[in-house]
């Protein structure tokens, strides 16, 4: 809405400014990075307020190697990687042998293996 006070909450703080010509376009500093937020709300001249509006910046950032154990008996390979990633196992001629959601909260994961590895199989 033409003349509306734009405002944008993100998460290194306020930025206010007026709707001109049917848009508004905000310097973002430091730019949103790895699924950071941003909402934002309109107030008219009667001071009405819009509810938010969101979006989430992309995540451009790969995550760090995951933490990587197997059993004793080589069936169950445990760890943790970034939280609600997708791991992947592979053994050492780069074949899938697993996958599994790293836990969404703590980053912790399990992957039961069909055939153990055994004598030093990396």
């Amino acid at each position: 809405e033409e003349g509306a006070t734009v405002s944008l909450t993100t998460p290194n703080g306020l930025i206010e400014g007026t709707i001109e010509n049917g848009s508004f376009t905000a310097p973002l500093d430091p730019a949103l990075t790895n699924g950071e937020t941003i909402s934002a709300t309109l107030t008219d001249a009667a001071n009405n307020t819009s509810d938010a509006g969101t979006a989430r910046a992309t995540d451009s950032t790969a995550p760090e190697a995951p933490v990587v154990d197997i059993n004793t008996d080589g069936t169950i390979v445990t760890g943790t990687a970034e939280p609600g990633s997708r791991v992947t196992i592979l053994d050492e001629n780069n074949a899938i042998i697993g996958r599994a959601a790293a836990n969404a909260d703590t980053g912790a994961y399990e992957v039961v293996l069909e055939t153990p590895l055994t004598n030093g199989e990396v």
